[in-house]
């Protein structure tokens, strides 16, 4: 059962995913990100620090925000 266990507390940890379609270019903030599960991107200590970011990928609705997508600035 721990084997289980493991990847199941892996799903709840949370990430930072697209609260909107975002283009290429678009700049990251507060109100187009959101913080869902599971953790498929970026921590959600990050929040603060990516506002401001510009994106490098496109980003659909309810899909993860990466560390690829944003412009290395």
């Amino acid at each position: 059962a721990q084997n289980v266990e493991i990847p199941a507390k892996i799903n709840l940890k949370k990430s930072l995913y697209a609260a909107v379609d975002l283009k290429i270019g678009d700049v990251l903030t507060a109100s187009n990100m959101q913080i869902k599960s599971p953790n498929d991107g970026i921590e959600p200590v990050h929040f603060d620090m990516l506002i401001g970011k510009r994106l490098v990928q496109n980003v659909s609705n309810d899909n993860p925000i990466t560390w690829g997508a944003l412009l290395n600035e």
